[in-house]
């Protein structure tokens, strides 16, 4: 039954773990010229003991001028290893300091969010959106990289922004994106002290099935809202977003989105230019309606990130999630959910 695929999924509770990676030592491959520079960072992790010792004197300073601002003793859980992500984010421990106590301000004030965050619910504790995000928003947590990094995966062809805004909000999206990246940063939290190892997130975007006429601007703006707030929130959550498939209309839309997007964010965007997708042997149809021959994604980036096994089969991988791996629409989906399909289906 439908509910009973949806209480199996791994959308978000980060259950999906294929191999063991606890304790799993770095793999510090050198990576070829093309791709060295955009994921390097996400391939190699980082010893914590080292970079604690390495930024003792930072992490110091941090915490005394967070109390200063705050005027009182910081939370517990703002402990050494927490504090080192603002200190390896933030150029002065000014800036640092004041991120921190904004963060630890706005927590306080959106308790809501950081619970739901911590048990694990992928969705706003409303009481009133769920539906219209997990039907709309084909986006979720699978797996990880072969570091044991956590990957995020976002089918943005075969969602359908415009429902979700229209039903839920602007604000609303922009609390859903918060909550999701606040389940990444308590996860890689986790990974990180069980292992020894800075985890982050690793984004996969796949703009395969997107259309021109499905984008809505008003989502740019509520990502970009979620982005600088996470700034402050998530510093050293995402790795890296990898683009794939992009359209060709995708310039036109990095033109705007980048405006609203933080700095940070931007500088750990990257493009894949050859396509993945599924290796069936089939054709396909871009976004302008011609046929394209499926491809193996390209080695230099995908499979380098993460295994076949784990890799989703519309990404070119070999995994099958009994009812999708990537929110509550099959592998072999080609078009979004929209209000009257699902009138339909009930």
């Amino acid at each position: 039954s439908r509910k009973k695929i949806i209480h199996q999924r791994a959308d978000c509770r980060i259950e999906h773990r294929p191999r063991q990676y606890q304790n799993r030592q770095p793999n510090r491959r050198t990576m070829s010229a093309k791709d060295k520079d955009s994921i390097e960072k996400v391939l190699a992790l980082e010893n914590v003991a080292e970079l604690l010792q390495q930024k003792k004197e930072t992490i110091l300073e941090i915490t005394q001028k967070a109390q200063k601002i705050l005027g009182t003793t910081i939370p517990e859980e703002c402990d050494s290893i927490h504090i080192l992500r603002y200190a390896l984010s933030f150029d002065n421990t000014t800036d640092a300091a004041k991120a921190l106590t904004k963060a630890i301000e706005w927590r306080s004030t959106r308790s809501d969010l950081v619970k739901a965050a911590r048990n694990g619910q992928g969705f706003l504790p409303d009481g009133e959106t769920e539906e219209t995000f997990r039907e709309f928003c084909i986006a979720g947590f699978h797996g990880r990289t072969q570091e044991g990094h956590l990957v995020y995966i976002i089918r943005s062809g075969l969602s359908n922004m415009p429902a979700v805004l229209n039903s839920a909000g602007r604000q609303k999206v922009t609390d859903f994106l918060t909550l999701r990246n606040e389940i990444g940063f308590h996860q890689c939290d986790k990974l990180t002290r069980e292992t020894g190892y800075l985890h982050k997130v690793v984004v996969l975007l796949d703009m395969r099935h997107s259309s021109l006429s499905n984008q809505d601007f008003r989502f740019l703006s509520a990502y970009g809202e979620s982005s600088k707030r996470s700034e402050f929130l998530h510093p050293q959550l995402l790795g890296q977003q990898i683009v794939l498939n992009p359209p060709g209309y995708v310039s036109m839309l990095w033109d705007v989105g980048r405006k609203m997007m933080s700095k940070r964010t931007l500088r750990k965007i990257c493009m894949q230019t050859a396509p993945a997708t599924e290796t069936t042997g089939d054709s396909s149809k871009s976004p302008s309606g011609r046929k394209q021959k499926n491809v193996k994604p390209d080695d230099q980036i995908i499979m380098r990130v993460i295994a076949k096994q784990d890799l989703p089969s519309f990404l070119g991988g070999d995994c099958h999630c009994a009812g999708g791996c990537i929110g509550f629409l099959p592998n072999e989906a080609t078009s979004p959910n929209t209000p009257q399909t699902l009138k339909e289906k009930k």
